[in-house]
């Protein structure tokens, strides 16, 4: 975590428990920063905050003083989060401070549709706003107890993904636990005084950072910042390798934003050459071990240009990496190895990455229907505020590249010297309002339809929207739900089994319509395409998006048309059925065990988008067997089949040794192709006979031997040649 920089008020100072003070000063925040002094102390009193302070400015620290010190008076607190990742840090941050402290943190992101009665017995919860948000439709007893709700990067408010079901937490939060403190977080909200206003909270704003901010362009061999001050760049064979050279040079390191997974990737290689030469001893010992790793992992495509980048001290950073290597490449660079990333804008909603040097050579990206358009100046902001390193950088700079004097100036106006946009609410997208006020009816916050608009009235789109449209998409929406079965208005709003359990899985009602339908019309043995395809159609999966490349998609659409249990006529256009079926196919050819290389060469889709595919998969298929009890209970066992091979990514005939602890695809592909293809057959084998199968150890023996009710003496370890041969790639697979 570390320690601030000196201020004018101290820790001490601060109308704290004595054990929280003495927390912080043990784990080195002795003065606060000039952000800080304003509202520590209303932090410390419990009032209402939207703080809205540039990055790594200690936005932070007012949110652990708010918990800690609600947790010390007996109170509980939530700190929510938008992405797993996140959540992780803010969580071993607390656990840091509270170790000191007789202070329970939690860290939960399990199943959104099971009560988790553990949590009761914890002070603190960091979640996601989606867990956060299934909490209170499981109605958890504890949140009566709450006494303190952070609401972490709220201008994601804007998002229409996450920002919806952010803006109904609070809206609940307000409802539920009026005297709970609430403190909302952001580096980057133009309107932050009317979200203040909304919340009724205080607002404090300031634009003090620990580290100076330049922000400029380049354009020829000179960066122009907005002070008008100049830097000149040495030569290069392009600017970016000039922008990046300069940085390493002094001992730096470089963020490089593109707009696109090509380009990150691309950057990554050709900088990756320029940047070799600026490794230390130490960082090229760090990267000799890494890529040794990334070498005996599953090898793959995407790895290994991945690890021909790391090798040069270089990386590319997007979402289509796999959880394995994106995980690394943060680590690595955090600690210094890696002196320089390319990456899309998605990198700067996550970890908290600084860079010496920021570059933004992007600022525009390709959208659908629209073509070129200009990136949000909220984007920029997110990106350009990773620029300098509190205790490490001198200062920051953020830097754009401009090829002629004109675009040089329409960058200073239009992202430079310009405020972020505003952020407007969500809410009013359909998916949005009929899950939540499904889930509003289901949780019995509200069963009539005065309540849902009073309920909706505190949101901040109530708070920024017209109040007759406002009512206009609640009574469209009611309509949508009583007319497919969710909701009974026969006395009052009161939610069906059917609504009830959709709210319950946590899926938009669209999505459990395509489900219901999918599994009335179901035959008794559905093909697994037929169910996958009923999957891809709901607004919850993904869709892998057509290429121009995929003419052969087609033909396999015009080949399943006669078979899909839910038809594409009058629900959705034929390029968009098109999608629907390219990702079922893709799913299809996961459980046929296909690689990683064949899915990233025929579907386009990396290791990264595979594993997200499946993740909605599996969740889907968990709802569809939830559902099938009311609508098709027959279906239980293709259900059970299909959704044990989406998790494994295996062939059926698998299935059997699948069921074992510690076995994944890989290793049961090996068992099955060496003669063990049951559990009989794995209870009569010899331990020495299955040490010879590629990727068994004898912990691993042991443990299946075990859960087929045998006991072994010690088994020999295999020799050298064997243990070898018997250290295999796993990654995507087990």
């Amino acid at each position: 975590m570390g320690a601030c920089l000196p201020g004018d008020v101290r820790v001490d100072e601060l109308d704290l428990h004595p054990k929280l003070i003495e927390a912080l000063q043990a784990e080195g925040f002795e003065e606060l920063y000039p952000s800080q002094e304003e509202a520590a102390p209303l932090a410390a009193q419990g009032k209402g905050l939207v703080v809205c302070v540039p990055t790594a400015s200690g936005k932070s620290l007012i949110a652990y003083i708010s918990l800690l010190q609600r947790a010390l008076e007996g109170k509980k607190g939530i700190y929510i989060v938008p992405l797993r990742a996140l959540a992780s840090e803010k969580a071993r941050d607390l656990k840091e401070l509270a170790r000191h402290l007789d202070v329970r943190v939690a860290l939960t992101m399990g199943d959104l549709d099971r009560p988790e009665p553990r949590l009761s017995e914890f002070d603190i919860i960091v979640c996601t706003s989606e867990k956060a948000d299934s909490m209170f439709r499981q109605r958890s007893h504890w949140l009566d107890k709450l006494g303190c709700v952070v609401a972490d990067e709220v201008h994601l408010l804007h998002d229409s993904h996450r920002g919806p079901t952010l803006e109904v937490l609070l809206a609940r939060f307000r409802h539920v636990v009026p005297d709970a403190q609430i403190v909302a977080l952001s580096a980057t909200v133009e309107n932050s005084l009317e979200m203040a206003l909304w919340l009724d909270a205080e607002h404090i704003q300031s634009d003090w950072r620990p580290v100076e901010l330049k922000e400029g362009v380049l354009h020829g061999e000179a960066i122009t910042f907005t002070d008008n001050s100049q830097r000149h760049v040495p030569k290069a064979s392009e600017p970016l390798e000039a922008l990046a050279v300069d940085t390493l040079q002094e001992g730096g390191q470089v963020i490089v934003f593109v707009n696109s997974r090509r380009s990150a990737e691309a950057t990554a290689e050709r900088l990756s050459k320029a940047v070799k030469d600026h490794l230390d001893p130490e960082a090229r010992q760090a990267i000799m071990d890494a890529t040794a790793r990334m070498r005996a992992g599953q090898s793959n495509e995407v790895r290994d240009r991945l690890t021909k980048c790391v090798e040069g001290g270089a990386a590319f950073h997007h979402a289509g990496l796999s959880n394995e290597d994106r995980t690394r490449i943060e680590e690595m660079f955090l600690k210094g190895h890696l002196k320089l990333l390319s990456a899309t804008p998605t990198l700067a909603a996550g970890l908290n990455l600084p860079a010496r040097r920021i570059i933004v050579r992007d600022l525009w990206r390709w959208e659908g229907n629209f073509g070129r358009v200009p990136i949000p100046v909220l984007e920029y902001k997110q990106m350009a505020g990773r620029a300098g390193r509190p205790r490490f950088d001198p200062y920051g700079e953020a830097v754009t590249l401009a090829k002629t004097m004109d675009e040089k100036e329409e960058i200073q106006f239009r992202y430079l010297l310009s405020g972020p946009e505003a952020v407007e609410s969500k809410l009013a997208q359909d998916w949005a309002l009929r899950t939540h006020i499904l889930a509003t009816i289901a949780s019995g916050f509200a069963n009539t339809e005065q309540g849902i608009h009073e309920f909706i009235g505190r949101t901040f789109y109530a708070y920024q929207a017209d109040q007759w449209a406002i009512e206009h998409r609640i009574d469209e929406t009611l309509i949508f739900l009583i007319e497919e079965g969710f909701v009974d208005d026969s006395d009052g709003l009161k939610a069906t089994p059917f609504g009830k359990r959709t709210s319950d899985l946590y899926i938009d009602p669209a999505s459990a319509v395509i489900l219901r339908d999918a599994l009335q019309a179901a035959p008794d043995e559905p093909a697994p395409i037929q169910l996958l395809h009923a999957l891809a159609a709901t607004p919850d999966m993904p869709l892998t998006y057509l290429r121009n490349s995929d003419v052969w998609v087609e033909e396999e659409a015009l080949e399943l048309e006669e078979n899909v249990l839910v038809p594409y006529h009058q629900r959705v256009a034929y390029d968009q059925y098109q999608a629907e079926v390219k990702t079922a196919l893709l799913l299809h050819d996961w459980i046929e065990e296909k690689s990683d290389d064949a899915l990233y060469q025929r579907y386009g889709a990396y290791p990264g988008d595979v594993h997200n595919r499946v993740s909605n998969a599996r969740w889907l298929l968990h709802a569809a067997q939830e559902l099938r009890r009311l609508f098709a209970p027959d279906l239980a066992k293709p259900l059970s089949t299909l959704s044990l091979r989406v998790r494994h990514g295996a062939k059926e005939e698998l299935l059997p040794i699948l069921k074992l602890k510690g076995i994944g695809r890989y290793r049961a592909r090996q068992l099955h192709e060496a003669g063990f293809k049951t559990r009989e057959a794995l209870a009569e084998a010899d331990p020495q006979a299955l040490l010879t199968v590629r990727g068994m150890g004898p912990s691993l023996v042991r443990n299946i031997k075990e859960q087929l009710g045998q006991t072994l003496d010690e088994i020999p370890e295999p020799s050298p040649t064997e243990e070898v041969e018997g250290q295999v790639s796993l990654g995507h697979f087990d």
